[in-house]
Protein backbone atom coordinates (compact mmCIF):
# COMPACT_ATOMS: atom_id res chain seq x y z
CA UNK A 1 0.00 0.00 0.00
CA UNK A 2 2.56 2.76 -0.98
CA UNK A 3 0.95 6.26 0.04
CA UNK A 4 3.19 8.16 -2.02
CA UNK A 5 4.21 6.21 -5.02
CA UNK A 6 4.93 9.09 -6.79
CA UNK A 7 7.67 10.42 -4.33
CA UNK A 8 6.14 13.40 -5.51
CA UNK A 9 7.63 16.00 -2.88
CA UNK A 10 11.39 15.51 -4.62
CA UNK A 11 10.44 13.93 -7.84
CA UNK A 12 7.30 16.11 -9.03
CA UNK A 13 5.33 15.33 -12.04
CA UNK A 14 5.66 15.71 -15.58
CA UNK A 15 4.82 19.10 -16.51
CA UNK A 16 4.72 20.11 -12.65
CA UNK A 17 7.96 20.09 -10.43
CA UNK A 18 8.52 19.22 -6.72
CA UNK A 19 8.90 23.20 -5.66
CA UNK A 20 4.79 23.38 -7.13
CA UNK A 21 3.47 20.53 -5.18
CA UNK A 22 4.95 21.53 -2.53
CA UNK A 23 3.56 25.10 -2.75
CA UNK A 24 0.14 23.37 -3.32
CA UNK A 25 1.19 21.94 0.59
CA UNK A 26 1.88 24.99 1.55
CA UNK A 27 -1.44 26.27 0.47
CA UNK A 28 -3.45 23.72 1.81
CA UNK A 29 -1.65 23.51 4.96
CA UNK A 30 -3.27 27.69 5.13
CA UNK A 31 -6.24 26.97 4.47
CA UNK A 32 -6.52 24.11 7.31
CA UNK A 33 -5.03 26.57 9.49
CA UNK A 34 -7.88 28.91 8.86
CA UNK A 35 -10.67 26.18 9.38
CA UNK A 36 -11.31 25.78 5.15
CA UNK A 37 -13.75 23.50 4.25
CA UNK A 38 -12.86 19.74 5.36
CA UNK A 39 -13.53 16.33 3.21
CA UNK A 40 -16.49 14.14 3.79
CA UNK A 41 -19.45 14.21 6.50
CA UNK A 42 -19.05 15.30 10.08
CA UNK A 43 -14.78 14.93 10.01
CA UNK A 44 -12.23 15.79 11.83
CA UNK A 45 -9.63 14.39 9.85
CA UNK A 46 -9.26 15.57 6.45
CA UNK A 47 -8.22 14.85 2.94
CA UNK A 48 -7.35 17.40 0.99
CA UNK A 49 -6.28 17.41 -2.70
CA UNK A 50 -2.95 18.86 -3.48
CA UNK A 51 -3.46 18.10 -7.00
CA UNK A 52 -5.09 15.67 -10.09
CA UNK A 53 -4.26 13.88 -13.23
CA UNK A 54 -6.08 13.87 -16.16
CA UNK A 55 -6.81 9.56 -15.86
CA UNK A 56 -8.57 10.49 -12.60
CA UNK A 57 -5.66 9.85 -10.39
CA UNK A 58 -4.79 12.29 -7.59
CA UNK A 59 -2.69 13.48 -4.95
CA UNK A 60 -4.05 14.37 -1.52
CA UNK A 61 -2.67 15.50 1.94
CA UNK A 62 -4.03 13.27 4.66
CA UNK A 63 -4.27 15.88 7.84
CA UNK A 64 -5.18 14.94 11.15
CA UNK A 65 -7.03 17.90 13.48
CA UNK A 66 -4.15 19.31 15.34
CA UNK A 67 -3.32 22.67 16.84
CA UNK A 68 -2.93 25.81 14.18
CA UNK A 69 0.47 27.10 15.72
CA UNK A 70 1.76 23.61 14.71
CA UNK A 71 0.35 24.43 10.88
CA UNK A 72 1.62 27.49 11.20
CA UNK A 73 5.40 26.24 11.95
CA UNK A 74 5.13 23.54 9.68
CA UNK A 75 3.71 26.20 6.84
CA UNK A 76 6.78 28.56 7.59
CA UNK A 77 9.80 25.25 7.58
CA UNK A 78 8.57 24.33 3.81
CA UNK A 79 8.56 28.01 2.78
CA UNK A 80 12.18 28.38 3.91
CA UNK A 81 12.90 24.95 2.86
CA UNK A 82 14.05 23.69 6.35
CA UNK A 83 14.70 20.27 6.40
CA UNK A 84 12.94 17.33 4.21
CA UNK A 85 9.19 18.50 3.38
CA UNK A 86 8.04 14.66 4.25
CA UNK A 87 9.03 15.33 8.24
CA UNK A 88 7.69 18.75 8.18
CA UNK A 89 4.24 17.81 6.92
CA UNK A 90 4.76 14.53 9.12
CA UNK A 91 5.52 16.76 12.49
CA UNK A 92 1.70 17.78 12.02
CA UNK A 93 0.48 14.23 11.05
CA UNK A 94 -0.01 14.92 7.37
CA UNK A 95 0.98 12.43 4.81
CA UNK A 96 0.91 12.49 1.07
CA UNK A 97 -1.31 9.61 -0.76
CA UNK A 98 -1.51 8.65 -4.48
CA UNK A 99 -4.77 7.58 -4.92
CA UNK A 100 -6.53 5.59 -8.13
CA UNK A 101 -9.66 7.95 -8.22
CA UNK A 102 -12.19 9.20 -5.06
CA UNK A 103 -15.56 8.56 -3.93
CA UNK A 104 -18.39 9.88 -1.70
CA UNK A 105 -16.87 8.28 1.32
CA UNK A 106 -13.24 8.55 0.70
CA UNK A 107 -10.12 8.16 -1.61
CA UNK A 108 -9.37 5.04 -3.54
CA UNK A 109 -5.34 4.61 -2.38
CA UNK A 110 -3.49 3.19 -5.46
CA UNK A 111 -2.19 -0.40 -5.42
CA UNK A 112 -4.78 -2.83 -3.71
CA UNK A 113 -3.77 -6.02 -5.13
CA UNK A 114 -7.12 -7.47 -6.83
CA UNK A 115 -9.39 -4.93 -3.87
CA UNK A 116 -10.35 -1.50 -3.41
CA UNK A 117 -8.24 -0.13 -0.75
CA UNK A 118 -10.64 2.79 0.46
CA UNK A 119 -9.53 5.46 3.17
CA UNK A 120 -11.85 7.12 4.93
CA UNK A 121 -12.01 9.90 7.85
CA UNK A 122 -14.92 9.04 10.43
CA UNK A 123 -14.71 11.79 12.83
CA UNK A 124 -11.11 11.93 14.64
CA UNK A 125 -10.47 8.48 13.54
CA UNK A 126 -8.91 7.48 9.77
CA UNK A 127 -10.35 3.34 8.79
CA UNK A 128 -8.98 1.38 5.62
CA UNK A 129 -11.51 -0.65 4.01
CA UNK A 130 -10.94 -3.31 1.17
CA UNK A 131 -13.24 -4.52 -1.14
CA UNK A 132 -13.56 -6.76 -3.52
CA UNK A 133 -15.58 -7.82 -6.34
CA UNK A 134 -17.03 -10.78 -5.83
CA UNK A 135 -17.67 -10.92 -10.03
CA UNK A 136 -14.88 -10.83 -12.53
CA UNK A 137 -11.24 -11.47 -12.75
CA UNK A 138 -11.55 -11.24 -8.69
CA UNK A 139 -14.16 -14.16 -7.78
CA UNK A 140 -11.34 -16.58 -7.08
CA UNK A 141 -7.83 -17.84 -5.64
CA UNK A 142 -5.96 -15.11 -6.15
CA UNK A 143 -8.92 -12.31 -5.47
CA UNK A 144 -11.90 -13.41 -2.79
CA UNK A 145 -10.65 -16.28 -1.36
CA UNK A 146 -7.06 -14.89 -0.43
CA UNK A 147 -9.18 -11.78 0.31
CA UNK A 148 -11.26 -13.70 2.95
CA UNK A 149 -8.41 -15.49 4.35
CA UNK A 150 -6.62 -12.25 4.87
CA UNK A 151 -9.61 -10.79 6.76
CA UNK A 152 -9.92 -14.25 8.98
CA UNK A 153 -6.36 -14.21 9.53
CA UNK A 154 -5.87 -10.80 10.93
CA UNK A 155 -9.10 -11.25 12.75
CA UNK A 156 -7.07 -14.07 14.70
CA UNK A 157 -3.57 -12.53 14.89
CA UNK A 158 -4.59 -8.82 14.85
CA UNK A 159 -6.12 -9.72 18.15
CA UNK A 160 -3.37 -10.96 19.77
CA UNK A 161 -0.04 -8.69 18.13
CA UNK A 162 0.35 -5.35 17.80
CA UNK A 163 2.55 -5.73 14.31
CA UNK A 164 -0.38 -6.54 12.82
CA UNK A 165 -3.63 -4.64 12.37
CA UNK A 166 -7.10 -5.11 14.13
CA UNK A 167 -10.18 -6.26 12.20
CA UNK A 168 -13.02 -3.71 13.03
CA UNK A 169 -15.93 -4.85 10.89
CA UNK A 170 -16.85 -7.76 8.31
CA UNK A 171 -19.57 -6.61 5.55
CA UNK A 172 -20.71 -9.19 2.92
CA UNK A 173 -23.13 -8.96 0.47
CA UNK A 174 -24.32 -10.39 -3.05
CA UNK A 175 -21.73 -8.27 -4.79
CA UNK A 176 -18.79 -7.78 -2.77
CA UNK A 177 -16.78 -8.64 0.35
CA UNK A 178 -15.36 -6.12 2.44
CA UNK A 179 -13.23 -5.67 6.03
CA UNK A 180 -12.62 -2.95 8.00
CA UNK A 181 -9.22 -2.06 10.09
CA UNK A 182 -7.71 1.17 11.83
CA UNK A 183 -5.74 3.62 9.72
CA UNK A 184 -1.79 3.38 10.79
CA UNK A 185 -0.44 6.58 9.58
CA UNK A 186 2.98 5.93 8.04
CA UNK A 187 4.83 5.14 5.15
CA UNK A 188 6.11 1.79 3.69
CA UNK A 189 9.95 1.24 4.92
CA UNK A 190 10.44 1.48 1.14
CA UNK A 191 9.36 4.65 0.68
CA UNK A 192 11.42 6.60 3.03
CA UNK A 193 14.39 5.12 1.42
CA UNK A 194 13.08 6.63 -1.51
CA UNK A 195 12.69 9.91 0.70
CA UNK A 196 16.07 9.69 1.84
CA UNK A 197 14.86 9.43 5.41
CA UNK A 198 16.41 6.48 6.67
CA UNK A 199 19.82 4.50 4.95
CA UNK A 200 20.19 1.07 4.53
CA UNK A 201 21.46 0.28 7.93
CA UNK A 202 18.42 1.74 9.28
CA UNK A 203 16.76 -0.32 7.59
CA UNK A 204 18.51 -3.51 8.51
CA UNK A 205 17.83 -2.89 12.16
CA UNK A 206 14.39 -2.52 11.76
CA UNK A 207 14.04 -5.61 9.44
CA UNK A 208 16.07 -7.49 12.26
CA UNK A 209 13.40 -6.48 15.12
CA UNK A 210 10.61 -7.47 12.54
CA UNK A 211 11.88 -10.84 12.46
CA UNK A 212 13.15 -11.49 16.23
CA UNK A 213 9.01 -10.92 16.35
CA UNK A 214 8.11 -13.17 14.02
CA UNK A 215 10.08 -16.06 15.09
CA UNK A 216 9.25 -15.48 18.53
CA UNK A 217 5.59 -14.85 17.70
CA UNK A 218 4.35 -16.85 14.54
CA UNK A 219 7.17 -19.04 13.35
CA UNK A 220 6.95 -21.13 16.67
CA UNK A 221 3.27 -21.85 16.58
CA UNK A 222 0.91 -23.76 13.97
CA UNK A 223 -0.16 -22.26 10.76
CA UNK A 224 -3.49 -19.84 11.12
CA UNK A 225 -6.55 -22.28 10.12
CA UNK A 226 -8.56 -20.06 7.34
CA UNK A 227 -11.53 -21.67 5.32
CA UNK A 228 -9.87 -21.67 1.75
CA UNK A 229 -6.63 -23.89 1.43
CA UNK A 230 -4.24 -22.77 -1.09
CA UNK A 231 -4.90 -25.22 -4.48
CA UNK A 232 -1.82 -24.73 -6.03
CA UNK A 233 0.62 -27.65 -4.88
CA UNK A 234 3.46 -25.93 -4.53
CA UNK A 235 5.24 -22.33 -5.47
CA UNK A 236 6.57 -23.82 -9.05
CA UNK A 237 2.60 -25.04 -9.45
CA UNK A 238 1.63 -21.37 -8.64
CA UNK A 239 4.04 -19.62 -11.41
CA UNK A 240 2.68 -22.14 -13.66
CA UNK A 241 -0.43 -21.24 -13.21
CA UNK A 242 -0.14 -17.47 -13.22
CA UNK A 243 1.54 -17.53 -16.30
CA UNK A 244 -0.93 -19.49 -17.69
CA UNK A 245 -3.25 -16.53 -16.38
CA UNK A 246 -0.30 -14.54 -17.68
CA UNK A 247 -0.63 -15.92 -21.31
CA UNK A 248 -4.58 -16.10 -21.56
CA UNK A 249 -4.61 -12.47 -20.77
CA UNK A 250 -2.01 -11.67 -23.51
CA UNK A 251 -4.81 -13.36 -26.21
CA UNK A 252 -2.05 -14.42 -27.89
CA UNK A 253 -1.06 -11.22 -28.89
CA UNK A 254 2.77 -10.63 -30.11
CA UNK A 255 4.13 -9.26 -27.08
CA UNK A 256 7.58 -9.28 -25.83
CA UNK A 257 6.05 -10.47 -22.68
CA UNK A 258 4.69 -13.54 -24.62
CA UNK A 259 8.04 -13.67 -26.40
CA UNK A 260 10.16 -14.16 -23.02
CA UNK A 261 7.29 -16.21 -21.20
CA UNK A 262 7.91 -18.75 -24.00
CA UNK A 263 11.24 -18.60 -25.17
CA UNK A 264 13.81 -21.50 -25.84
CA UNK A 265 16.78 -19.15 -24.85
CA UNK A 266 16.66 -15.92 -23.59
CA UNK A 267 19.32 -13.41 -21.94
CA UNK A 268 18.56 -11.33 -19.32
CA UNK A 269 21.22 -8.33 -18.71
CA UNK A 270 23.64 -9.76 -21.09
CA UNK A 271 23.37 -13.62 -18.96
CA UNK A 272 22.50 -16.54 -20.80
CA UNK A 273 19.39 -18.15 -18.85
CA UNK A 274 17.14 -21.22 -19.17
CA UNK A 275 14.18 -20.82 -20.56
CA UNK A 276 11.51 -20.66 -18.00
CA UNK A 277 9.67 -23.97 -18.92
CA UNK A 278 13.58 -25.62 -18.37
CA UNK A 279 13.87 -23.08 -15.06
CA UNK A 280 10.46 -24.75 -13.35
CA UNK A 281 11.15 -28.31 -14.27
CA UNK A 282 14.99 -28.12 -12.65
CA UNK A 283 13.71 -26.61 -9.77
CA UNK A 284 10.99 -29.18 -8.90
CA UNK A 285 13.16 -31.57 -9.57
CA UNK A 286 16.32 -31.24 -7.91
CA UNK A 287 16.28 -32.46 -4.61
CA UNK A 288 18.62 -29.26 -3.16
CA UNK A 289 15.38 -27.13 -3.83
CA UNK A 290 13.25 -29.37 -2.44
CA UNK A 291 13.14 -27.23 1.03
CA UNK A 292 11.17 -24.41 -1.15
CA UNK A 293 9.17 -26.50 -3.28
CA UNK A 294 7.98 -29.60 -0.71
CA UNK A 295 8.75 -27.84 2.65
CA UNK A 296 9.19 -29.87 5.24
CA UNK A 297 8.36 -27.35 7.91
CA UNK A 298 4.80 -25.29 8.02
CA UNK A 299 4.39 -22.33 10.88
CA UNK A 300 2.45 -19.17 10.76
CA UNK A 301 3.88 -15.94 8.60
CA UNK A 302 3.33 -13.17 7.37
CA UNK A 303 3.36 -14.47 3.58
CA UNK A 304 4.30 -11.71 1.83
CA UNK A 305 6.64 -9.51 3.76
CA UNK A 306 8.05 -6.91 0.97
CA UNK A 307 8.94 -3.38 1.73
CA UNK A 308 5.67 -1.98 0.79
CA UNK A 309 4.06 -4.05 3.41
CA UNK A 310 5.75 -2.64 5.99
CA UNK A 311 4.73 0.81 7.48
CA UNK A 312 6.74 2.86 9.72
CA UNK A 313 5.21 5.49 11.77
CA UNK A 314 6.77 8.86 12.67
CA UNK A 315 9.44 9.44 15.11
CA UNK A 316 12.59 8.22 16.32
CA UNK A 317 11.06 5.18 18.00
CA UNK A 318 10.01 3.41 13.80
CA UNK A 319 6.86 2.18 14.96
CA UNK A 320 6.26 -1.09 12.52
CA UNK A 321 2.87 -2.07 11.24
CA UNK A 322 2.68 -4.96 8.92
CA UNK A 323 -0.05 -4.92 6.05
CA UNK A 324 -1.14 -7.35 3.64
CA UNK A 325 -0.77 -11.02 5.28
CA UNK A 326 -1.13 -13.81 2.90
CA UNK A 327 -2.26 -16.66 4.96
CA UNK A 328 -1.76 -19.04 1.75
CA UNK A 329 1.83 -19.66 2.39
CA UNK A 330 2.91 -21.24 5.44
CA UNK A 331 6.75 -21.06 5.99
CA UNK A 332 8.37 -18.40 6.93
CA UNK A 333 10.98 -18.90 4.18
CA UNK A 334 8.57 -17.59 2.36
CA UNK A 335 8.29 -14.02 4.38
CA UNK A 336 12.30 -14.02 3.48
CA UNK A 337 11.76 -14.42 0.29
CA UNK A 338 9.66 -11.76 -0.45
CA UNK A 339 11.98 -9.72 1.75
CA UNK A 340 14.56 -10.30 -0.58
CA UNK A 341 12.51 -9.50 -3.49
CA UNK A 342 12.51 -5.84 -2.47
CA UNK A 343 16.32 -5.90 -1.38
CA UNK A 344 17.79 -8.23 -4.29
CA UNK A 345 15.59 -8.33 -6.98
CA UNK A 346 14.15 -4.36 -6.45
CA UNK A 347 10.71 -4.74 -6.38
CA UNK A 348 9.72 -1.33 -5.56
CA UNK A 349 12.19 0.41 -8.47
CA UNK A 350 9.97 -1.48 -10.87
CA UNK A 351 6.54 -0.10 -8.94
CA UNK A 352 7.77 3.01 -8.38
CA UNK A 353 8.86 2.95 -12.09
CA UNK A 354 12.33 3.52 -11.66
CA UNK A 355 13.20 1.09 -14.88
CA UNK A 356 13.35 0.83 -18.09
CA UNK A 357 13.04 -2.46 -20.26
CA UNK A 358 13.74 -3.50 -23.98
CA UNK A 359 13.34 -6.39 -25.39
CA UNK A 360 15.04 -7.83 -28.60
CA UNK A 361 13.37 -11.21 -30.42
CA UNK A 362 14.65 -13.06 -33.60
CA UNK A 363 18.54 -13.34 -32.40
CA UNK A 364 20.37 -16.04 -33.00
CA UNK A 365 19.24 -19.57 -32.46
CA UNK A 366 16.10 -17.80 -31.77
CA UNK A 367 17.22 -16.09 -28.37
CA UNK A 368 15.25 -13.10 -26.60
CA UNK A 369 17.09 -10.73 -25.10
CA UNK A 370 15.64 -8.40 -22.25
CA UNK A 371 17.26 -5.41 -20.84
CA UNK A 372 16.23 -4.13 -17.35
CA UNK A 373 17.74 -0.84 -16.67
CA UNK A 374 17.22 0.81 -12.84
CA UNK A 375 18.41 4.26 -13.02
CA UNK A 376 18.60 5.12 -8.66
CA UNK A 377 22.09 4.37 -7.97
CA UNK A 378 22.23 5.95 -4.70
CA UNK A 379 18.74 4.16 -3.63
CA UNK A 380 20.37 0.93 -4.81
CA UNK A 381 23.52 1.40 -2.47
CA UNK A 382 21.11 1.78 0.49
CA UNK A 383 19.38 -1.34 -0.53
CA UNK A 384 22.76 -3.36 -0.83
CA UNK A 385 23.53 -2.24 2.69
CA UNK A 386 20.17 -3.33 4.17
CA UNK A 387 20.50 -6.44 2.24
CA UNK A 388 23.95 -6.99 3.87
CA UNK A 389 23.30 -6.03 7.48
CA UNK A 390 19.65 -8.46 6.84
CA UNK A 391 21.18 -11.59 5.80
CA UNK A 392 23.91 -11.54 7.94
CA UNK A 393 21.39 -11.43 10.83
CA UNK A 394 19.04 -14.20 8.96
CA UNK A 395 21.90 -16.62 7.92
CA UNK A 396 23.17 -16.66 11.66
CA UNK A 397 19.62 -16.08 13.19
CA UNK A 398 16.99 -17.49 10.66
CA UNK A 399 18.51 -20.78 8.91
CA UNK A 400 17.70 -22.89 12.05
CA UNK A 401 14.11 -21.59 12.32
CA UNK A 402 13.92 -22.67 9.06
CA UNK A 403 15.32 -25.81 9.04
CA UNK A 404 17.92 -24.99 5.87
CA UNK A 405 21.74 -25.49 5.60
CA UNK A 406 23.87 -22.48 6.31
CA UNK A 407 25.73 -23.43 3.59
CA UNK A 408 23.31 -23.44 0.77
CA UNK A 409 21.01 -20.27 2.85
CA UNK A 410 22.18 -17.84 0.40
CA UNK A 411 21.02 -19.77 -2.92
CA UNK A 412 18.06 -21.39 -1.36
CA UNK A 413 16.66 -17.66 -0.47
CA UNK A 414 17.33 -16.16 -3.89
CA UNK A 415 15.92 -18.87 -5.70
CA UNK A 416 12.69 -18.40 -3.28
CA UNK A 417 12.52 -15.05 -4.10
CA UNK A 418 12.94 -15.54 -7.78
CA UNK A 419 10.04 -17.69 -7.75
CA UNK A 420 8.00 -15.28 -6.15
CA UNK A 421 9.48 -12.67 -8.82
CA UNK A 422 8.03 -14.60 -11.56
CA UNK A 423 4.53 -15.18 -9.50
CA UNK A 424 3.15 -11.42 -9.77
CA UNK A 425 3.36 -10.60 -13.67
CA UNK A 426 -0.24 -11.68 -14.33
CA UNK A 427 -1.25 -9.12 -11.30
CA UNK A 428 0.59 -6.11 -12.85
CA UNK A 429 -0.60 -7.07 -16.13
CA UNK A 430 -3.76 -7.96 -15.60
CA UNK A 431 -4.85 -5.97 -12.78
CA UNK A 432 -3.01 -2.70 -13.46
CA UNK A 433 -2.50 -3.06 -17.11
CA UNK A 434 1.13 -2.52 -16.62
CA UNK A 435 2.61 -5.07 -19.50
CA UNK A 436 5.78 -3.27 -18.88
CA UNK A 437 6.05 -3.71 -14.93
CA UNK A 438 5.03 -7.70 -16.07
CA UNK A 439 8.01 -7.85 -18.33
CA UNK A 440 10.49 -6.59 -15.66
CA UNK A 441 9.22 -8.69 -12.95
CA UNK A 442 9.45 -11.97 -15.42
CA UNK A 443 13.13 -11.18 -16.48
CA UNK A 444 14.11 -10.12 -12.89
CA UNK A 445 13.16 -13.47 -11.63
CA UNK A 446 14.49 -15.53 -14.67
CA UNK A 447 17.77 -14.03 -14.09
CA UNK A 448 18.09 -14.41 -10.45
CA UNK A 449 17.02 -17.77 -10.31
CA UNK A 450 19.51 -18.41 -13.32
CA UNK A 451 21.72 -16.79 -10.18
CA UNK A 452 20.62 -19.29 -8.14
CA UNK A 453 21.15 -22.51 -9.97
CA UNK A 454 25.17 -21.16 -10.60
CA UNK A 455 25.63 -20.38 -6.95
CA UNK A 456 26.62 -17.06 -8.24
CA UNK A 457 25.46 -13.78 -7.04
CA UNK A 458 25.25 -10.28 -9.30
CA UNK A 459 28.52 -8.16 -9.20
Amino acid sequence: MALDRSLSLWRGFPGESAEQLKSQAIRVLAEAAQGGQKFGRRSDVSLRKLRADTDGRSTWLYLPPGPERALGKAIAQLRAGQGSPYEILESVGGLVIGSARASVEGVILSGGSHCDVLLQAHGKDSVITKVISKHGTSNGTDGLHRHRNEAEWLALVGAESDLFPRVRLVQEDAESYAFEMDFFPGYSAAELIFQRRISGSRLAKILVRIYEELRSSLYCRPPVLIGRVDPDENYVAKVRRRCDLTRAALKGADTPLGAVLGADLIRVNGRLCPSLPDLLLRIETDPFWQPIVRPRRVHACHGDLILEDILVGPGPAYEVMLIDPNPYNQYGLLDLAKTMLSLWIGYEFIYFDFFEVAVEAGGSEGCVSVDVIVDANDFQKEYAEAAEGFMWYARSELSGVLGLPKTAFDRLVRMAASLAALAIPAFHLIRHNRPDRALAFAALGILHASYALDGDAPQ
